[in-house]
């Protein structure tokens, strides 16, 4: 079993090398945004049928008014529609202002004695994590892993694991999380599961943990709703738990009334899950087959979701470098622990991924020396 433990005073916060940086991008390169191409994000590039003209109507009528959602304990009109397409109650459901800030809420809020992270992990867990406990320890481990070796953990410990994994798009199934949770609940310990990728390959609640929420009451879902649905301008996400805790989260007006007014037609698209998974089905196994085609990639990782982890043979920087001509954004996987010529690439529509290809194959060939 491969641990590392983290004190909160033992470094300063990591940096987070967020993707998405476009409109940076092209301001720092005189561009319209329409002329970059970003494979930092991973956004689906599928946005779901919206009805503008409505949105802007209701926009209208209900931006001089106070969001309906003033706490966690608010209702929302939106509730109805997630319970619907993630098959849960209503009374499971916690709106959040997107799933950075509900990771530092819950590391804030919760009661906390130990905090453990399957890793690699976002940073953002990491330094959130610092600020909130003693420190952290990173397993390097699957779950099966880890538990093989009998881990000791206090009660109230906090475990979070990231599934489907970002950056490697890795997938455990619920008969391999089971353990971890049936452990976690005997120790009194929390659970945090990061699910924000898995709607890429299926909304069925059957291949999620929220199935268990309602059985563990400390397990806690986490629930990105940008990625999937095309709007990371839109700050909202959802946590899934019947925990008291994550209803009392100390947030005053967790969303704005245009986050609810887009997301609520989003949901209501229910040929968006169908094309999406038809445009990732037809779209990845050419890009990462192109991919393993050219002369400065030299190690992939085999993704079940929407992004591919990737080895170059110089760092990525330098990649960066040469695709600045193309304005196209890659991801750098070094936040998350990687080397610094590892990256993870954004699967985009058919078009895009050739701009991509064409533009890392003009790369010149790496003299090593």
């Amino acid at each position: 079993m491969n641990m590392q433990h983290a004190n909160a005073d033992e470094h300063a916060d990591l940096p987070i090398e967020h993707g998405g940086q476009s409109f940076a991008f092209a301001q720092s390169h005189e561009l319209c945004i329409s002329q970059v191409h970003d494979f930092s994000a991973s956004i689906n590039p599928l946005q779901p049928q919206i009805d503008w003209q409505q949105l802007s109507h209701d926009a209208q009528q209900q931006i001089p008014h106070y969001p309906e959602e003033f706490n966690a304990r608010s209702h929302s009109t939106l509730l109805p529609f997630l319970a619907k397409t993630f098959d849960l109650p209503q009374a499971h459901i916690t709106l959040c202002n997107g799933i950075s800030q509900a990771i530092w809420q819950l590391f804030a809020t919760l009661p906390i004695s130990e905090i453990f992270l399957f890793s690699p992990i976002y940073a953002e867990y990491q330094n959130a994590a610092q600020q909130n406990a003693a420190g952290y320890t990173k397993i390097h481990s699957t779950p099966k892993e880890w538990l093989k070796n009998k881990p000791t953990m206090a009660k109230y410990s906090v475990v979070v694991l990231v599934n489907p994994s970002t950056p490697q798009g890795s997938f455990l199934t619920v008969e391999e999380l089971q353990p971890l949770l049936k452990f976690c609940a005997q120790q009194e310990s929390w659970l945090l599961i990061d699910e924000s990728f898995l709607p890429f390959i299926t909304l069925d609640k059957a291949h999620s943990l929220r199935q268990f929420v309602d059985a563990y009451p400390q397990l806690i879902v986490l629930q990105s709703l940008s990625k999937f649905y095309a709007c990371p301008g839109v700050r909202i996400g959802a946590l899934f738990s019947r925990a008291k805790q994550v209803k009392n989260l100390p947030d005053i007006w967790t969303i704005s009334t245009l986050d609810r007014l887009y997301l609520q037609q989003a949901l209501q698209d229910d040929e968006h899950p169908s094309k999406t998974h038809l445009w990732l089905k037809n779209s990845k196994q050419d890009f990462y087959n192109s991919l393993s085609q050219l002369h400065c990639v030299h190690h992939m990782e085999e993704s079940h979701v929407n992004f591919i982890l990737l080895a170059f043979d110089r760092p990525v920087a330098d990649v960066q470098r040469h695709l600045d001509a193309y304005h196209i954004l890659i991801r750098p996987a070094s936040s998350f622990g990687f080397a610094s010529n590892y990256a993870r690439l954004a699967i985009r529509l058919p078009e895009e991924n050739q701009q991509l290809l064409d533009a890392l194959q003009a790369l010149p060939v790496h003299d090593i020396k």
